[in-house]
């Protein structure tokens, strides 16, 4: 075999390999660029100090819609740089800054699903501890929880397809839950990634999660995005 066919296949291939070396991709990914990366969690960290500040003075309601207004643009934007440093092109803060110029309002239109979620769950946890005794109100809560959880788990998913595309409203997230759904094995890696932030949050406060939000961008694109072009999802959007 020829050196050139050798490189050929390796390109090709190149995808797969990623996908397969995930730890691998990711710490090399991230030594890389820790400039921008710290940038990233830097933006991100005075996007959610009004969030924080809110929820420490008991706007709980508010907090997720918040977080939706001033982190989902900045979100979105990490998604996309994201992409671009797992694919080995350079990108600099400059660049970072106008994504997010350009994905404002997208950015705000995907968080706002599972802000508002997760603010009609504390508000009927909220109702439920006022009216102790009334079990019947268990359902509601149930009812709630389970939306709210699924849109955080899908905001994941929901987050890549429409930083690499055009998609958006039910079809986002209906693609979204296809995603998630044809990629278990990623979709349980989200989860154990999150359930890990949430155990390092428990020493290290809530911040960590902010800090901890470049890694979590690229780790999102590097288990979902193989997928997606496997399956071809968003590709048409």
């Amino acid at each position: 075999m020829s050196h050139r066919s050798r490189q050929a296949i390796v390109r090709d291939n190149a995808e797969p390999q990623a996908d397969q070396w995930l730890a691998i991709t990711l710490a090399r990914t991230i030594w890389d660029n820790v400039p921008l990366l710290l940038t990233i969690d830097a933006v991100l960290a005075m996007a959610a100090f009004p969030v924080l500040l809110a929820a420490g003075f008991g706007a709980l309601f508010v907090a997720p819609l918040l977080a939706a207004l001033l982190m989902g643009p900045t979100w979105l934007a990490a998604i996309q740089v994201a992409g671009k440093l797992l694919d080995g092109d350079g990108v600099s803060p400059g660049a970072f800054f106008r994504a997010i110029r350009e994905l404002s309002a997208k950015g705000v239109r995907v968080a706002i699903v599972p802000g508002a979620l997760m603010s009609l769950m504390l508000a009927t946890l909220d109702l439920y501890g006022r009216n102790e005794g009334q079990s019947w109100m268990l359902v509601p809560v149930a009812i709630d929880g389970m939306l709210a959880m699924t849109a955080v788990v899908l905001f994941f998913p929901a987050s890549l397809l429409a930083a690499s595309g055009s998609l958006a409203g039910r079809r986002l997230w209906r693609q979204a839950a296809l995603l998630a759904g044809v990629s278990p094995m990623a979709t349980l890696g989200m989860l154990a990634g999150l359930a890990t932030v949430w155990i390092v949050t428990q020493f290290a406060g809530p911040l960590s999660i902010v800090l901890l939000a470049a890694p979590i961008a690229l780790f999102t694109v590097a288990v979902f995005r193989w997928s997606a072009r496997v399956h071809e999802i968003g590709r048409h959007s």
